[in-house]
């Protein structure tokens, strides 16, 4: 089947039955998620069709441009900036390598749309400013981050297929990616770290779930490593300790074993993985470094990912902790809006 065509079969479908192109580009999106397809392509069929014409063939032209043409190709990266410079090359008549000369000097760099966690309520966004406030004040504390730790979990895919890239702008977060679809071959971590490194990690076995006793018992683990390696703060101090929002991790028997532990349990506001460095550093990290790979069986993933670990320098874990008080600072200055990088 000619997607192209057939998607303009769908848009005078649309057409017809409400003459509404944003609605109509909305529909389409649902029915094929996976299609390239913008909005402003979109508007202008319906321009057409408004004015009488329906037919779904392409334009005749004279030829192809003789000469390059920036303006056009501009039109062409904003109605989708995840075209290859080989396919606009072929729209435009000109050398890819053409295209890609005049995209990088405007500045333009090929990278990945951003996911969007969760739309922020007004609540949402109070709440993260007043706990980064919080956090922020404690910050000043010069022990604070060095006596922070926190973890996460994370399933692994056997199968690890990498994220398309688009034509962005400095400052431009492009058209959000869609997550990958669940498959039952993947494995869930689970993984502790501070500022040092790496302080316990270990794989869920099989047809197990993770719940206030189990976590909790992972936790004592984690203590046990922390003691094994000297990192239990003396005197008055305590770990300072920073999870997300899971039922697990937040039960009221997880809340007393941390503290049975001495350890201090941080504030972390909802729906905020761009505030966890479990999430926005490590796993993001892990994630480019899986991207492409494929395994067979548990035992090669667990190979890559303790490759992976073994392969960063302290210098890795300083600056995913270190970041914490900018994005808490930004959160506050752009009134609790999530920090996109």
């Amino acid at each position: 089947m000619d997607m192209k065509r057939h998607l303009r079969h769908c848009m005078l479908y649309e057409f017809h039955l409400h003459g509404n192109a944003a609605i109509a580009y909305k529909n389409i999106c649902r029915a094929y998620p996976e299609e390239i397809f913008g909005q402003r392509m979109c508007e202008r069929w319906f321009q057409r069709f408004r004015s009488g014409d329906t037919n779904l063939e392409d334009e005749e032209r004279s030829g192809r441009p003789s000469k390059f043409n920036p303006k056009m190709l501009e039109e062409m990266i904003h109605d989708d900036p995840r075209q290859s410079t080989r396919k606009l090359g072929e729209e435009l008549g000109v050398n890819h390598m053409t295209v890609y000369r005049h995209l990088t000097a405007v500045g333009r760099t090929w990278r990945r749309g951003a996911l969007v966690p969760h739309e922020l309520s007004e609540r949402n966004k109070l709440e993260r400013v007043r706990i980064c406030r919080s956090l922020l004040d404690q910050a000043a504390n010069s022990s604070f981050l060095d006596n922070l730790i926190t973890g996460d979990e994370k399933w692994v895919h056997y199968d690890n297929p990498g994220r398309r890239g688009q034509w962005l702008l400095p400052g431009e977060v492009g058209i959000p990616a869609k997550r990958a679809r669940l498959t039952p071959k993947k494995i869930m971590l689970c993984v502790w770290w501070n500022r040092r490194g790496i302080i316990y990690y270990e794989f869920l076995q099989r047809n197990t779930t993770i719940n206030s006793a189990s976590y909790s018992l992972q936790l004592e683990k984690v203590q046990d490593a922390l003691r094994k390696s000297g990192q239990i703060p003396s005197g008055r101090r305590k770990i300072l300790f920073l999870q997300d929002n899971a039922r697990a991790h937040v039960a009221a028997a997880t809340m007393e074993k941390i503290r049975v532990l001495r350890w201090k349990a941080l504030p972390h506001p909802a729906y905020s993985p761009d505030l966890a460095p479990t999430d926005y550093h490590l796993f993001r990290s892990m994630q480019h470094a899986l991207a492409g790979k494929i395994h067979e069986n548990d035992d090669m993933v667990e190979d890559t990912i303790k490759e992976f670990f073994d392969s960063k320098p302290p210098s890795f874990f300083q600056d995913g902790i270190a970041k914490l008080v900018a994005r808490w600072q930004w959160v506050i200055d752009n009134n609790g809006d999530y920090f996109i990088d």
